[in-house]
């Protein structure tokens, strides 16, 4: 099977990107191979600095999975946290996981707060396992470091 190269696309949100064309859902279905075969030759920039890669324990996977899913399908391979919003407190995480039936990558981003994916998104959020964080409804938004970090990670485990 030959693979593509793909290209991110810019997101709504400054400095940030995404993959494929499906707006507005949760991303569970994501090609490894696709990944992998990403352009991530994008300029770093300010944005980047706001996100440092986190350990990969229970509580985060917990953060960031929601309760419609079951835990023993997903090994969360990435966790990036955003630092903290001086103005309202938000902390957002972005990670990814491998579904461990099929291969697939679902890419995720929650936040401390339903009103932080409010202020986001306009629409609520859904619950984690952990019942002080919510999971966007949308597809994952990310900036530059993300991206090369997931692919770098994916890569490795090729």
């Amino acid at each position: 099977m030959t693979t593509l190269l793909t290209t991110l696309k810019p997101n709504s949100n400054l400095n940030e990107y995404y993959h494929g064309n499906l707006p507005g859902t949760l991303q569970y279905k994501k090609d490894a191979q696709e990944l992998m075969a990403m352009d991530t030759n994008l300029p770093l920039t300010p944005q980047d600095a706001l996100w440092t890669s986190i350990p990969l324990t229970e509580e985060i996977k917990h953060r960031l999975l929601p309760h419609t899913q079951r835990l023993k399908n997903w090994t969360l391979i990435m966790a990036m946290q955003k630092a903290p919003c001086p103005t309202h407190g938000d902390i957002w995480l972005k990670g990814a996981f491998v579904n461990t039936a099929t291969g697939e990558i679902a890419l995720l981003t929650s936040a401390n707060s339903q009103e932080a994916i409010v202020r986001s998104a306009t629409r609520p959020g859904m619950k984690t396992y952990d019942s002080t964080y919510y999971v966007g409804r949308y597809r994952m938004g990310a900036p530059a470091i993300f991206w090369k970090t997931l692919q770098a990670i994916l890569l490795s485990r090729a």
